[in-house]
């Protein structure tokens, strides 16, 4: 995330003056405008990081004592909760963008108005971004600490080049950011999916994991939704917002025991443990 922060602040306000021909004050009012909405994305992405540093030695305890069971097993376990968090916090994040940003920056209704659209589009980058740190920690456990950083580098180089070219478009324009983020994690993705492809042999319960919790997420983001407008036709923006939050938690939370993406004896072990 430093890596493409970096990125955006220095193409960003180039393009959009010396190719759109903004003023410095219009170009960095936009700028802010999209610091905003990365400001949201950043919040998920936070609770991720630790999540996947704490893998990190339990993963290669399995791997150098060569326990092919306890490889599989932490691995689809990491998968398994870094999407059960990712999944439904970019959904909610795609879904709600006009509230969330209403409620958050409610004295500057325009500057809200003008990052919707780019935080529903970093809805999605929050869960790319997840399954990059995922990824990238277990190539580390198994003594690939090379790989991610070839990954992060091309998709550095995708991300610096979408920039100059999709904001450099009058349709696009600011909005060519958060696009450019996505690509660039989608590249990392498949760059560190095909790095761990022999290793991940046996792990078709991340699958299934992963398209329970796919399911799980689009019915809460869909239910979510139709919360939402007749509750903010009725009571505004932001009471909309409010209380579909509060619906989405809770949605999630029984699809989550419906489904058994995570089960009663998970969770209680979980809740001791705690």
């Amino acid at each position: 995330m430093s890596l493409v922060n970096l990125v955006d602040t220095a193409v960003i306000l180039r393009v959009l003056q010396n190719t759109l021909g903004y003023s410095y004050e219009n170009a960095n009012w936009l700028y802010g405008v999209l610091g905003n909405a990365k400001k949201i994305f950043n919040f998920p992405s936070a609770f991720i990081v630790p999540f996947t540093v704490s893998i990190l030695p339990v993963l290669t305890a399995a791997y150098t004592a060569k326990d092919k069971d306890g490889v599989v097993k932490n691995m689809t376990s990491c998968f398994k909760y870094a999407l059960l968090l990712a999944l439904p916090a970019g959904v909610g994040i795609f879904v709600l963008a006009e509230p969330i940003m209403n409620i958050i920056y409610f004295n500057t209704p325009e500057e809200a108005a003008a990052g919707t659209p780019l935080l529903a589009i970093y809805g999605i980058a929050v869960i790319l971004y997840s399954i990059v740190s995922i990824s990238g920690s277990i190539l580390q456990s198994f003594g690939l600490v090379n790989r991610p950083l070839i990954s992060l580098c091309v998709g550095g180089v995708v991300k610096c080049v979408l920039n100059a070219v999709l904001v450099g478009f009058e349709e696009i324009n600011i909005m060519g950011a958060p696009i450019a983020t996505v690509a660039c994690y989608i590249v990392m993705i498949a760059m560190n999916m095909i790095f761990l492809r022999r290793h991940l042999e046996g792990c078709g319960e991340i699958v299934k994991n992963t398209i329970k919790t796919v399911i799980a997420a689009a019915i809460m983001g869909g239910v979510t939704y139709l919360v939402y407008l007749p509750v903010s036709a009725a009571a505004g923006v932001k009471m909309g917002g409010l209380v579909s939050i509060a619906a989405a938690v809770a949605i999630y939370a029984v699809l989550v025991l419906v489904l058994k993406i995570v089960t009663k004896s998970e969770l209680k072990s979980m809740l001791r443990r705690g």
